[in-house]
């Protein structure tokens, strides 16, 4: 694409315009368009907009040939008086749909703070729940329910719910753990929905997907990850944290045996390739397949030299139907959508953004916050793809590819979290905070006392 300076004289309908100001500073919804007619050049004209730019290659040819130089807007002293009026109605027009968008972006920056503000909240509460079944404590499976309970159920009356909540980066395997276990029950919330699952087996599933990794936490640190490890017995100790994860949650009051059954399960594949037992075809249930697949798609995106949401989602996509099945793929995709939160995207216009919501009812069309170098980042447009119809994403990008001015404007150096949007998260933070989690020293002394 290659930008040539203009000046507003010389616009003719037809040209791909690209406008160098700051997104606020004009009356577009959008930085770039195609001019559709002389009520649009007049509104730029009284604007005062001096920064423009035109693509002749992506301008109607027929704005290039020689019988367009005089198609132009005409001078000030000449404009035809019902031209005029028109170009006034269209500034008013205009005015009035860019400030519902100013509006709409206000909200969706508030929406931001107080979804990572909960996503905070739910990231400890779900360190301290891990800590809880770890020491054995009686009352872990009533914090766990109140987690839960206020996380998940706003999900089942909300059709696209999945956001990003850029969170603080982990500081030990324990707060990772955490993270990844609040990132899964966002998707397992979402897979439950569209499964149609009943009230206990969304619980049933969605405390699994919490508490899968609780086993790990028993290992050694340097056998957690099983890429690297050599030594047969280092393997067949790792292999085992299903079932010591399983064993954990048997010994935990109040928590469901199916909730075990489903960690214990949860890296067994329909084509024999899992573990700790190989387990094939029907022995391998549902839930515990979509713990599994939830599991690889948080791992991949989040742990060390990460893969970029899409390409993860891509592959297990197209690598892993034979081992989790159709019946798991299609509503995992479908709840994650083709551009996941946090997804570093493209746009039709040239922009870069980053995805902060999905749009269950287009995928191809999510909430996008765009990059801006001559912004900071609470200035930044955000643009609901699925309200400007004038934009596209065009592809998805690996953030390691751009500037870094560009991945820290857009939050890169925050954990990609995962978890309800804004209004789901609306009837989240009151509930939680009437339900603030104990932390483990007040549970040891009420067990004292």
């Amino acid at each position: 694409m290659a930008w040539m300076p203009t000046r507003v004289e010389e616009l003719r309908v037809g040209h791909y315009l690209r406008i160098g100001h700051a997104w606020f500073d004009h009356p577009f919804l959008v930085n770039t368009l195609t001019v559709s007619s002389l009520r649009e050049i007049g509104v730029i004209r009284e604007a005062g907009i001096k920064r423009l730019f035109i693509d002749p290659e992506r301008s109607h040819a027929s704005v290039l040939s020689p019988s367009a130089r005089d198609a132009g807007l005409p001078p000030l002293h000449d404009t035809p008086a019902q031209l005029r009026s028109e170009i006034e109605a269209e500034a008013a027009r205009l005015q009035q749909v860019k400030a519902q968008h100013v509006e709409q972006v206000g909200q969706s920056r508030r929406d931001a703070l107080e979804v990572a503000k909960v996503y905070q909240r739910c990231t400890r509460d779900a360190g301290l729940a891990l800590s809880m079944v770890m020491a054995g404590f009686p009352q872990a499976s009533v914090q766990i329910d109140k987690l839960l309970r206020n996380l998940v159920s706003p999900a089942q009356g909300v059709d696209n719910p999945l956001a990003l909540a850029r969170g603080t980066p982990p500081v030990d395997a324990q707060q990772r753990h955490a993270l990844q276990a609040i990132d899964a029950v966002a998707i397992a919330a979402m897979m439950a929905r569209k499964l149609g699952f009943s009230d206990d087996e969304t619980n049933d599933l969605t405390q699994a997907t919490l508490l899968h990794g609780v086993g790990l936490l028993k290992l050694p640190a340097n056998l957690r990850q099983e890429a690297g490890l050599t030594r047969a017995a280092e393997v067949q100790a790792y292999r085992k944290y299903p079932v010591t994860g399983a064993e954990m949650i048997a010994a935990c009051p109040g928590l469901s045996p199916a909730v075990g059954e489903i960690i214990a399960h949860h890296r067994e594949r329909l084509d024999g390739t899992g573990f700790p037992s190989n387990k094939v075809a029907k022995d391998v249930p549902l839930p515990a397949r979509i713990v599994g697949i939830i599991s690889e798609y948080v791992n991949m995106t989040t742990r060390g030299a990460s893969v970029i949401p899409t390409v993860a989602l891509a592959s297990l996509y197209r690598s892993q139907r034979e081992a989790f099945g159709a019946d798991v793929i299609e509503p995992f995709v479908a709840a994650l959508t083709v551009y996941p939160p946090g997804s570093y995207v493209a746009l039709s216009d040239g922009a870069i953004g980053r995805v902060l919501r999905v749009n269950a009812a287009e995928r191809l069309r999510p909430t996008v916050m765009v990059f801006d170098a001559n912004l900071t980042p609470e200035e930044a447009d955000i643009v609901d793809l699925s309200q400007v119809r004038d934009l596209s994403v065009t592809s998805a990008l690996d953030p390691r590819a751009q500037q870094a001015n560009l991945v820290e404007f857009l939050g890169g150096r925050a954990w990609p979290g995962l978890v309800l949007s804004a209004p789901a998260m609306a009837a989240v933070a009151a509930p939680l905070q009437n339900a603030t989690l104990l932390s483990l020293d007040e549970h040891q002394k009420n067990a004292a006392a």
